[in-house]
């Protein structure tokens, strides 16, 4: 445990309680509380001691469904409930009207090599779930949470419809919805969280803190890769999406730190174009989370991977590009809870839905890498995408990022195009004290690994290591330079050699 995984103080939490302030969730990571007070005790509450500073909640805005998902295709399916049916052909047939959204990213590959997302824990931050719906009842729920009204999500207070269960419903159906024929998202295997953090009847948008208390609620549950299907800008200026500054970005990265990988869709405002050269308009970029330098950021193309009109494009204040990669976000077929439990429908438009189709892919990443962390993977899906792949389109740029997702290729990221057999890891990782390197080798040599900054200074060589046979070794780094000095908290690379031919990973130390 580190020290920012220690609660706020209990005696810190009684003393603000007896000073005026109605708490709604407290901070681990952030070391934080957030809640309600009245103006003057607001003004008493300045000067106690354990505060350190008040800042107003910053609020957000979900990316409306009905300016980026407008009903069309409606149809209705007969049927009981699919169960997890077994089938070797994953082609048109299996997938229904959901083949081309994952045929976009070599999702039936994936799933003809025996993937669906079993074992990896997938979160979802949304408005609200449907759970009774045809698709998703048979999902694998692990735990649902509402933080808006502090109370479980069930199937028993479900009632009848509500539209704010629209949006977090149709999300969970292009990630994991199961109805062969109809509808498969690419993680229909995989455990789920579910957790409401978006007020869809307030006035006011829902507050930071709401997500930031279930990213922690998620992250103790062990959590893999989340998603968040919405952006935090209207209380923001673009000075403020440098990656440091939103509350939402800041727990972002603070969960990345631990190992979760963390998936967001751009916004959906990209068509909100400058008028001018000087002119900086802030719904033209991405917002937060999406602005964070250890999140996954994912843009929306139309069909024939051309960018969609309203994705929102880069680069960050302090001119990172983003998105990192794009996926299909136009015309994606999902469940129609608006309908009934039976219902579904192509016509889903929106960063909403290419980041989900995103987040599925990586849990196939993780279910076959599990050793993999938030660095590995996002470097396995930049340096695949079509955009990127062999120099074919140039360099990374602000409207696609690296490219077009191809999860198939990701997957055997590392691997030469002669398929040499040599596998190159670290794990854990992210790690405290120390990570061991799994360098896999189909023959005797000679192993040298080197960890660099990623400025490209020299840190540590391990460069006596001789393999007598065809197998794996395991070599321990204990995080510290050639001198035996430990080195500060960062992301590092490592290069194996072997026989003339390199290999590299991305290695994390934290605090």
């Amino acid at each position: 445990m580190v020290e920012s995984d220690l609660p706020v103080s209990p005696a810190y939490l009684t003393e603000l309680r007896n000073s005026g302030l109605r708490v709604r969730h407290t901070s681990r990571w952030l070391n934080a509380v957030s809640g309600v007070i009245a103006p003057d005790d607001l003004l008493s509450l300045s000067d106690h001691g354990a505060i350190d500073r008040i800042t107003p909640l910053a609020s957000g805005r979900r990316i409306d469904p009905e300016e980026e998902a407008r009903p069309g295709s409606v149809r209705r399916v007969a049927g009981s409930g699919a169960g997890m049916v077994a089938t070797g052909q994953f082609g048109p047939a299996f997938y229904g009207d959901s083949y081309n959204q994952n045929e976009s990213v070599q999702v039936p590959t994936m799933h003809a090599a025996g993937l669906s997302g079993v074992g990896v824990i997938v979160g979802i931050f949304d408005t609200g779930f449907r759970l009774t719906h045809i698709a998703l009842r048979d999902s694998m729920v692990l735990a649902a949470w509402d933080f808006v009204d502090g109370d479980t999500i069930s199937i028993a207070n479900q009632g009848a419809y509500s539209s704010h269960q629209s949006h977090g419903t149709q999300v969970w159906g292009v990630i994991a919805g199961y109805l062969p024929g109809t509808l498969v998202g690419p993680a229909y295997g995989a455990n789920l969280l579910l957790a409401r953090t978006e007020d869809y009847y307030s006035e006011t948008p829902v507050e930071e803190d709401n997500w930031v208390a279930a990213m922690e609620w998620m992250e103790a549950l062990g959590v893999d890769v989340t998603n968040t299907s919405l952006s935090y800008l209207d209380w923001y200026s673009h000075r403020d999406m440098d990656g440091d500054t939103a509350t939402i970005t800041i727990a972002a990265d603070a969960a990345a730190a631990r190992g979760v990988i963390v998936v967001s869709s751009a916004g959906n405002d990209g068509n909100r174009l400058p008028s001018g050269p000087d002119e900086i308009p802030l719904r033209y970029y991405v917002g937060a989370p999406a602005d964070g330098d250890s999140v996954i950021t994912v843009g929306a193309t139309n069909p024939d991977r051309t960018l969609a009109s309203f994705s929102s494009r880069g680069p960050t204040f302090d001119d990172r590009i983003k998105p990192d990669i794009v996926a299909r976000g136009v015309g994606l077929t999902t469940v129609y809870p608006a309908a009934g439990d039976s219902t579904y429908w192509s016509a889903a438009n929106g960063t909403s839905f290419s980041s989900p189709l995103t987040a599925g892919v990586v849990a196939l990443l993780l279910e076959e890498h599990p050793e993999w962390g938030p660095y590995q993977v996002r470097e396995a899906l930049q340096a695949t995408a079509d955009r990127s792949r062999n120099g074919q389109q140039g360099h990374p740029d602000n409207d696609y990022g690296w490219g077009y997702v191809q999860g198939f290729d990701a997957l055997h990221y590392g691997d030469t195009p002669a398929g040499d057999g040599v596998r190159f890891f670290n794990y854990p990782n992210p790690f405290t004290t120390q990570t061991t390197f799994n360098c896999t080798v189909p023959s005797a040599g000679s192993i040298v690994i080197r960890i660099y900054t990623l400025s490209g200074s020299l840190v540590r060589i391990f460069d006596d290591v001789d393999v007598a046979m065809a197998g794996t070794v395991g070599i321990v780094w204990k995080g510290t330079n050639e001198s035996g000095r430990d080195v500060a908290p960062a992301a590092y690379v490592a290069v194996l050699d072997f026989e003339g031919r390199r290999y590299r990973t991305t290695v994390l130390r934290v605090r």
